[in-house]
């Protein structure tokens, strides 16, 4: 667990947190969501870092509940281009890979990873009618209806 010097250093972090979490889900709300890839200028043409992204995404996953196995299998389908950038498996096979290779690879992470919400992330369904009380609405000076006796303002009223 981080060690926050001040309370409001720990807010500060807890607002960018959510701010962040509210423009990606935002992006996946206008199917406009794209991966925050870092780019390495070290090497003469730009290549995006996927690595410590996948790493995080898949540190990730380990929080969610068990799975259904058709839906465990579904996954792992998907996840597979972020193991393969995630995990140090992938490290040895790249080293065998042609740079169009890697860039595929690449590639296929954000798709993936919009299925991936599609799938498990359903928005929740809103009533289609709206909901009418029926029953008569009592009044503050009617007789209570839990049968005190009482004026139900100064009986169940009051709570």
């Amino acid at each position: 667990m981080p060690q926050w010097k001040s309370e409001s250093e720990l807010m500060e972090f807890t607002d960018a947190m959510y701010h962040h979490y509210n423009y990606v889900m935002g992006d996946f709300h206008s199917n406009d969501y794209e991966p925050l890839f870092l780019h390495s200028t070290l090497v003469v043409t730009d290549v995006m870092v996927v690595d410590h992204w996948c790493e995080g995404f898949l540190r990730g996953l380990e929080l969610w509940d068990a799975l259904q196995p058709e839906d465990n299998l579904q996954l792992e389908h998907w996840i597979e281009p972020i193991r393969f950038f995630g995990s140090e498996v992938g490290d040895a096979l790249r080293m065998e890979m042609t740079e169009e290779e890697i860039i595929e690879m690449q590639q296929r992470i954000q798709p993936n990873v919009v299925r991936i919400r599609q799938h498990f992330f359903k928005p929740v369904k809103r009533a289609s009618t709206t909901v009418v009380n029926t029953s008569p609405k009592v009044g503050r000076n009617d007789p209570c209806s839990c049968g005190s006796g009482k004026k139900y303002k100064k009986c169940c009223g009051l709570h």
